[in-house]
């Protein structure tokens, strides 16, 4: 699993949510 890559795609869907 890559964890870098998982937070980073989590932080962009949080970035287009708000």
């Amino acid at each position: 699993m890559m964890l870098p890559s998982l937070l980073l795609l989590l932080g962009l869907w949080g970035f287009a949510a708000l």
